[in-house]
């Protein structure tokens, strides 16, 4: 669908990989997902999904640390 935030379509991510791999290269200023709670309906996820997403937070806190600073 359209994007709240300008021109284009909003994307999608249906594999929690995708949308990490993305934002590994996102700008500075960018917002990520920082913590389960930035996720709406986690509590809805899988067990098994939810401990591969929260690997997957952990990894891109590293990486922008790693990237920025």
């Amino acid at each position: 669908g359209p994007s709240p935030f300008g021109d284009g379509d909003m994307k999608n991510y249906f594999h929690p990989k995708c949308i990490f791999e993305t934002l590994k290269r996102v700008r500075a200023n960018t917002r990520v997902i920082e913590s389960a709670d930035d996720i709406s309906n986690f509590e809805n996820i899988k067990d098994d999904d939810k401990k591969t997403v929260v690997k997957l937070i952990k990894g891109i806190s590293l990486s922008f640390l790693n990237r920025f600073f």
